[in-house]
């Protein structure tokens, strides 16, 4: 069973005694609520269906980490022949109507000129230039009583870069800041027929999907084995980074499965990191008892647990 240890009687309290006792403790708690929607999706059962390993376990090589590392190659890097192929899956898998947000990294002329030849709609910002700087020089300065709040108003005008084939839309997004005596612009260039507000707001919808890119690096990672180093071919390199960003795919839709559910459940917007810090990271005492365990939860986090249960799904995943 193990022995109670005395450590100290605090001088301010004697009432206060500190021990040390081999208690059963945990601070992961969360991998109960992860277990459960596991069950709950029917992802386990999933996976069991269609992971295999045809290696063979003799020769297989553990320790991963030796060919992870990050990639030397930009984002936008031959974005002209990647994105194009990609609308095309999602078109045929996911969705008829594809439309393609950018930023500035991406505004290239090939890859706007690709976009353009595969008929994709796209909105993108433009990188500032004197040519665009210009356009917007007579709106630069606020005149008049300066405005109580922030305000945002748009203008379009047609726009050649000396790199393009040809004009393109460009609509100038115009912003005033209470307390700013001079306005600031960006530009979004686009091929789609719709009204500058649209423009301006199917573009701004950007952020919240951006959100959802950081959460992502942030809480599962994203290196990948991106090189054979010699001790694979090519083409198993590759298999190794696709099972791996499934896998982290996957851990990533059943994080969002509990941030849903918590969401639903608490009428608020939770973040993965502080559903990491604040449910998932919960303290756990355990107790034994014949061949049943007991888990004691801290009362700091049951309301959130009892909130996340109560809304949590019960599904089965698409086969395919």
């Amino acid at each position: 069973m193990g022995e109670t240890l005395p450590l100290f009687q605090p001088s301010f309290n004697k009432a206060l005694q500190v021990e040390a006792r081999p208690e059963r403790l945990s601070a992961d708690a969360g991998v109960l609520l992860q277990r459960e929607a596991l069950e709950r999706t029917g992802l386990i059962e999933w996976l069991t269906q269609h992971l295999q390993d045809p290696r063979d376990p003799l020769r297989v090589w553990h320790p991963l980490r030796t060919l992870l590392r990050p990639g030397n190659a930009g984002p936008a890097s031959q974005a002209a022949a990647w994105i194009p192929k990609l609308v095309e899956y999602l078109r045929t898998h996911v969705a008829h109507q594809v439309r393609v947000r950018l930023d500035a990294g991406f505004a290239d002329a090939a890859t706007l000129a690709a976009l353009d030849a595969h008929g994709i709609g796209y909105i993108a910002r433009l990188p500032r230039n004197p040519a665009l700087e210009r356009r917007f020089e007579p709106h630069r300065y606020r005149r008049g009583r300066p405005a109580k709040r922030e305000r945002e108003w748009t203008d379009e005008f047609v726009h050649q870069a000396g790199t393009w084939e040809w004009p393109r839309r460009v609509v100038m997004v115009i912003r005033e800041r209470p307390g700013e005596l001079f306005r600031d612009a960006f530009y979004l260039v686009t091929n789609i027929q719709g009204s500058q507000r649209f423009i301006r707001r199917h573009y701004q919808q950007r952020g919240e999907a951006e959100a959802r890119f950081g959460e992502y690096k942030d809480v599962m990672g994203e290196s990948l084995p991106c090189t054979h180093r010699g001790r694979a071919t090519q083409e198993q390199a590759f298999a190794r980074s696709q099972a791996l960003l499934t896998l982290r795919a996957l851990a990533y839709e059943l994080l969002h499965v509990l941030r849903d559910s918590l969401e639903r459940g608490t009428a608020e917007g939770w973040s993965l990191r502080r559903l990491r810090e604040q449910v998932l990271k919960s303290a756990v005492r355990v107790l034994r008892h014949a061949r049943q365990l007991q888990v004691i939860l801290e009362r700091r986090a049951a309301s959130h647990w009892r909130a996340l249960l109560r809304r949590l799904p019960t599904m089965q995943p698409a086969p395919g």
